[in-house]
């Protein structure tokens, strides 16, 4: 009977099954041969496992707490093999219903309304928006310190290094984005204090949590332009650091490591997104036509180069979950 076996079916059939494989189960070769290995037991993925973790506890977890219990509901996952707790940062920023508690590694859940949220930049912005006229540091700590704990040093240091306000003359601050009388003048460049290291740094972190990447050399905002000229000094060891600065510079390097990214793989991770968002909230495709036509393009563009062999490793994965949703 193999005599008569049409050879010429073999790539349709292979074809199917890929499809079948992916679709199905999620499943793909990156062997020569086209070997699959089908694992044993589906693990759960560490941004619901984090989840899950703040809600069985029913209180804010500092992260070493949250990879204390991490390491007990997976013991055999990379994470825990790896012993680096900065791992589940990604996830915990990524999930819509975590967020946290004055930036101090320590994160709540959104539904918890008792939980201050955010923070202190927050609570300045928050205070300043309702206010007609530029307030004074003391006035702007004593709202602050109703959500936290700080002194009026560490409110000034925030508003320094932030790019949602400016200073007027009679230690007073507004926003930058609110229009004040002329009554107030503002304080020059070079009459406001010049940043220090703590405070860029801090800028640093916030534009990464906030963005999802390190700040590009090319940008419209000349605060990420500004702030990746800084960076670039520091990593290339052009500025003389302190030890404890020093220590603090390597944090950085290892906490945000996947978000040293390029522009367009930026781009990419933004169109993906956008997609999934779609996907998830109106449990269809984009259609080819209206206003949906641009996504419908960019999805199909993404699986050809899936394909095509045209995608990271990693971009490889995120179409695998699109593909789940569908």
């Amino acid at each position: 009977c193999w005599k008569i076996f049409d050879y010429d079916k073999i790539n349709s059939i292979t074809k199917i099954t890929k499809i079948i494989l992916l679709y199905e189960f999620g499943l793909y070769s990156d062997e020569i041969y086209g070997q699959i290995k089908i694992p044993a037991s589906k693990e759960r993925k560490p941004i619901d496992v984090v989840y899950d973790i703040l809600k069985q506890n029913e209180h804010p977890m500092h992260l070493m707490e949250i990879f204390s219990e991490f390491k007990r509901h997976l013991p055999k996952h990379k994470y825990t093999l790896e012993n680096n707790p900065s791992k589940l940062r990604p996830s915990l920023h990524k999930h819509e219903d975590i967020t946290f508690v004055n930036r101090k590694s320590v994160y709540t859940l959104k539904e918890w309304k008792h939980i201050p949220k955010g923070t202190i930049r927050n609570k300045i912005v928050e205070f300043l928006d309702k206010r007609d006229i530029p307030q004074s540091v003391e006035s702007i700590t004593e709202y602050v310190n109703l959500f936290f704990q700080t002194t009026q040093k560490n409110v000034h240091s925030s508003m320094h290094s932030g790019k949602y306000f400016v200073q007027f003359k009679g230690n007073l601050f507004g926003l930058k984005s609110k229009q004040y009388s002329s009554d107030f003048g503002k304080m020059k460049q070079s009459e406001s204090q010049r940043k220090t290291f703590e405070q860029r740094l801090n800028d640093l972190e916030l534009f990464i949590v906030e963005n999802d990447h390190f700040p590009f050399s090319t940008s419209e905002s000349d605060d990420e332009t500004s702030l990746y000229r800084w960076w670039a000094l520091i990593e290339q060891g052009r500025k003389k650091l302190s030890e404890n600065q020093q220590k603090e510079v390597v944090r950085i390097q290892r906490e945000y490591a996947e978000y040293k990214i390029n522009k367009d793989t930026h781009k990419w991770n933004l169109t993906y997104n956008k997609i999934k968002v779609f996907i998830l909230s109106n449990k269809r495709l984009p259609s080819a036509k209206g206003e949906e036509e641009s996504l419908y393009t960019c999805l199909n563009k993404i699986k050809n180069d899936f394909y095509d062999d045209r995608l990271t490793e990693e971009q490889r994965r995120k179409y695998i979950e699109l593909v789940k949703l569908i």
